[in-house]
């Protein structure tokens, strides 16, 4: 689920992992834990307000279970005390008051640890938030005191988990914009910014998974789908609507023979465009009910076992004049085929 930021993340780097309220952020603190405790690196959980009983519950129900001596835990607020406690820090906006008791409560776990990599996760973040996230002030004291100084030593690597349901547009935007990297935790799981390559969101992409990919012109994109085309096994079939697949190749095919070899032999559904590439199993007009252009590339594509690349799909609803119904017939058909 998270193996792509796992790999990327590095000692003294911190993540944002944001979550909506009908997702399972359990499953990510569960990887997180299992990774850094087979690796032996000592873990710290920052338990706002009993995060870490409902994350453990929630788990629980799913059939997983994570040993408890697997990490140590600081409780800030709330009443059920789970795991080997260190020390408890009641949630305060008098925020050099609150560092204060959280260094004393954790300086143990790191002086006992020095020399390792030390993990710390926090569960919970927007509890702390939510009381002051009106108050320009505190919020912007509180980035001032806790968010953007250096509070703990370099070796740490820190997992912030955050409801950002809870939150304002604001306060998550301005969380954002200090973390090296930033996940939605969705059913696909999104990389949303990291200092990794890109191509790393591929690798986490198994089995029915979906990635949609943002790019803009001046994005490399004919290299960003050589690094994807490598990474998948079986065949591949290409859905091209108004020539945006021949762009790609054209982009960075000129000097990479491997790339043109793979797009000679790619089987290419075409929606439009003049140019055909690849050998064509199927040719649609874009400007043909949208209803039976889906249904045409569901049958078509339910015959075809591997990975689906699909250029273009922006332009659907541009050409019929950004019909609603276009746009939902695409998310139906997504969804469905998922």
């Amino acid at each position: 689920m998270l193996e792509f930021l796992l790999d990327a993340i590095r000692p003294g780097e911190t993540a944002l992992i944001e979550y909506d309220p009908l997702s399972s952020p359990e499953l990510a603190f569960r990887e997180i834990v299992e990774r850094y405790s087979s690796l032996g690196y000592p873990i710290l959980v920052v338990d706002i307000l009993d995060t870490l009983h409902l994350f453990m519950e929630h788990l629980c129900v799913r059939g997983f279970s994570i040993p408890l001596d697997a990490f140590s835990v600081v409780k800030e607020g709330g009443r059920v005390r789970v795991g080997n406690i260190l020390g408890e820090v009641p949630p305060s906006i008098d925020f050099e008051y609150h560092i204060a008791r959280y260094s004393k409560a954790v300086r143990d776990f790191f002086m006992r640890n020095a020399g390792l990599p030390r993990v710390v996760i926090v569960l919970g973040l927007e509890k702390f938030i939510y009381p002051f996230q009106d108050d320009a002030t505190s919020l912007e004291r509180y980035f001032e005191v806790i968010e953007r100084p250096l509070i703990a030593p370099e070796s740490k690597l820190t997992f912030l988990f955050l409801n950002k349901g809870v939150v304002r547009r604001e306060v998550l935007k301005s969380l954002e914009a200090d973390k090296q990297h930033v996940v939605e935790v969705t059913p696909e799981t999104a990389l949303i910014k990291t200092e990794a390559p890109f191509i790393r969101l591929s690798e986490g992409i198994t089995g029915d998974g979906l990635a949609v990919f943002e790019y803009t012109p001046t994005i490399p994109k004919g290299s960003t789908l050589l690094e994807i085309l490598r990474t998948v096994d079986g065949g591949v079939v290409a859905v091209d609507i108004v020539d945006i697949g021949v762009t790609f190749w054209k982009v960075a095919g000129m000097g990479s023979v491997e790339l043109k070899n793979l797009f000679d032999n790619m089987r290419v559904i075409k929606i439009g465009g003049r140019t055909e590439w690849g050998v064509v199993i199927l040719k649609l007009d874009p400007r043909s009910d949208p209803a039976v252009i889906i249904e045409k590339i569901s049958r078509k594509l339910d015959q075809f076992e591997g990975t689906i690349l699909m250029f273009g799909i922006e332009h659907l609803p541009r050409i019929h004049g950004g019909s609603p119904r276009v746009v939902l017939g695409m998310f139906d058909y997504v969804s469905a085929s998922l």
